[in-house]
């Protein structure tokens, strides 16, 4: 089965970095890998 991880944090207290490694050790204990990852991290400023 091949696998494919998306990741998007919006605020700037996100981080899909940290997801993704937290998703890695999860799915390593079922002996499954993922084929890709897609990393998002949008941080909007606000305008005054």
């Amino acid at each position: 089965m091949l696998m494919r991880a998306y990741f998007r944090a919006s605020t700037t207290e996100q981080d899909a970095n940290r997801a993704k490694n937290e998703l890695r050790e999860f799915i390593t204990r079922f002996n499954k890998r993922i084929a890709g990852y897609y990393i998002e991290n949008q941080y909007k400023k606000c305008r005054p």
